[in-house]
């Protein structure tokens, strides 16, 4: 299936907005990263699903540090747009609300992606989350937090 990605540029003044309408410290740290991870999203030889492609844009804006602030925001907002952009805003609304603390577990190295991919799965299903997926996050949060 052809998707529609979003660009750096597009990355770049979304973070602005974030951080006009909330709070944080302004710059790129590292804007080749934004401009990688635009263009590896692309490759459906190593992201061959939509849920694949969300996964990489959630972790590459979250743990690669672009911004000097507001990277998680970025992150959540970026994988937003992109369902928006290829399904529809409901959806897209739907993950900014069941996202927000999970995006929050990553940046933390709490939740991996192999617990994640999962989880997106069902979530772009739009059925109930199962067990487990459920199972696979709460094993990721219970050995990062007994650590």
């Amino acid at each position: 299936m052809l998707y529609l990605y979003p660009k750096a540029e597009q990355i770049i003044r979304l973070h602005d907005t974030i951080l006009q309408l909330s709070w944080g410290l302004p710059g790129i740290l590292n804007g080749w990263y934004i401009e990688s991870c635009c263009d590896f999203v692309q490759s459906d030889q190593y992201y061959p699903s939509f849920e694949e492609k969300l996964s990489y844009i959630m972790y590459s804006l979250t743990m690669n540090h672009c911004f000097a602030d507001g990277n998680k925001r970025t992150a959540l907002s970026t994988c937003a747009y992109f369902i928006a952009l290829n399904y529809d805003n409901d959806l897209a609304s739907r993950f900014l609300r069941e996202f927000e603390n999970i995006i929050v577990q990553v940046a933390d190295a709490a939740i991996s992606k192999e617990a994640l991919l999962p989880y997106l799965q069902d979530f772009m299903k739009r059925d109930e989350i199962s067990e487990s997926s459920l199972l696979l996050l709460y094993h990721d949060l219970q050995k990062h937090w007994l650590m």
